[in-house]
């Protein structure tokens, strides 16, 4: 919002050392050509690994030793599926638009009147299935501007694309969360064949005691008594999912404590967490599968490191999931903040499925009531994820998929005495 000269007064400033300290957007900061920046911060998830590796490689230039930070929360995540939503619009909307179209030229106007699809959603997904050929627009003459019926080929082209941008946003979380070396993670997402293959020793995950914005602390006799129950575990089991692992522990901690846990125990080299994944109507769910080490067996026996060395990210407990982070002290080196979702998409538990009719039925009410198809409000998947987490609040919606924060202030109201009403009698 600052005026052109306003920014070029603050550029030239940075540029030439007269300030030290520069807040900016992605794009201006790419194009700030200063070899000797010392620190790059993030204060929000980067969208792709590959767009956070070039804006931390705007720190040390000139060889000399630079520090990337990253602070992020969860909403940053939802806030990138938010905009994935609404410039990636799901296939069913597309093949709405191209079923409004036939042979002869029609006026935009007309398509989307016909198509029922959103104002908000059209112009997007018009243009995703022009490009992928699934609509013609005219060019030239009386009827430029109309709109003519493609093939049926944009299907998988689009899909493809939608998946794979989906895909980057997967990776750039799995490296924020990660429990391995910052470095190698970079190292392997690029496929650099010739790196050694050796922790960096310098990032949050090797050298925690260096971190910039972290702290970790000792764990409590609770924590030190619950880590060694996790491990004992662990140690007559092959590999549960996290979210089995948690279900052990009916009263202990809760789900974002117990995976910070599991974070700092594998920091410590106890445990290896594994990312895993199974495919449920043609989409792709991700969860973590936890395995003890050899480490780990060293330490239940006595022979490894003692369980009150484990080192615990000290961050208030039960409060919101949110910033972290740290970082390496090297200008080609990144750092991610460790947070996660309420629960794994894989071990969520069974729909209620009178809390999933009462949905189904008012989101009918609402679409005919907003003169929209259905799906327009809400898909299936959204409504199963409603009826299997039973949100209680707004922060708890945002977390679902397909609910962004203009749908949580519309609709959140709604959906949330839906689900507590028909939750209650259960309860």
């Amino acid at each position: 919002g600052m005026p052109s000269t306003a920014r070029d007064e603050v550029q030239s400033a940075f540029l030439t050392g007269e300030i030290e300290v520069i807040v900016a957007t992605i794009a201006f900061g790419m194009g700030v050509d200063k070899p000797d920046v010392r620190t790059v911060v993030h204060t929000g998830l980067p969208g792709s690994l590959e767009g956070y590796y070039q804006e931390i490689g705007r720190a040390g230039r000139d060889g000399e030793p630079a520090r990337a930070v990253l602070l992020y929360s969860w909403a940053d995540r939802k806030m990138h599926e938010f905009f994935h939503e609404r410039d990636y619009p799901g296939p069913e909307i597309l093949a709405a638009i191209q079923g409004a179209l036939g042979e002869e030229a029609r006026p935009e106007p007309e398509v989307r009147a016909r198509s029922g699809v959103p104002e908000d959603l059209f112009d997007s997904a018009l243009e995703k299935l022009w490009i992928h050929g699934g609509a013609r627009i005219v060019r030239r003459g009386p009827e430029a501007g109309a709109v003519v019926r493609g093939d049926e080929s944009w299907r998988s082209s689009y899909r493809e694309q939608r998946d794979h941008r989906l895909d980057q946003l997967d990776r750039m979380t799995a490296f924020a969360e990660g429990h391995e070396c910052r470095m190698l993670h970079l190292v392997g997402h690029f496929g650099d064949r010739e790196d050694s293959g050796r922790p960096c020793g310098r990032c949050d995950v090797c050298s925690p005691e260096s971190c910039a914005v972290r702290s970790f602390r000792e764990p409590d006799p609770g924590e030190i008594r619950l880590i060694g129950e996790i491990l004992q575990i662990l140690s007559e089991e092959r590999a549960p999912t996290t979210g089995q692992l948690h279900r052990e522990f009916p009263t202990g901690p809760d789900r974002r404590d117990f995976e910070r846990l599991l974070r700092s125990c594998a920091r410590t080299g106890l445990i290896r967490l594994m990312d895993d994944s199974f495919q449920k109507n043609g989409e792709t769910i991700r969860f973590r599968r936890a395995r003890i080490t050899v480490e780990g067996r060293r330490t239940l026996d006595g022979r490894g490191v003692p369980l009150r060395e484990v080192s615990i990210d000290d961050r208030p407990r039960g409060g919101r999931k949110g910033s972290g982070e740290s970082l390496p002290r090297s200008g080609t080196s990144g750092t991610g903040a460790e947070t996660g979702p309420r629960a794994d998409s894989g071990d969520a538990p069974d729909p209620c499925p009178r809390i999933a009719e009462r949905l189904r039925e008012w989101r009918l009410e609402e679409a005919r009531r907003r003169d929209l198809p259905a799906y327009c409000l809400f898909p299936d998947r959204t409504l199963e994820a409603l009826a299997s987490h039973r949100p209680g609040t707004e922060e708890e919606l945002l977390e679902l998929h397909g609910i962004g924060p203009a749908r949580a202030a519309d609709l959140g109201p709604e959906i949330l005495r839906i689900v507590e009403s028909e939750a209650a009698p259960e309860e």
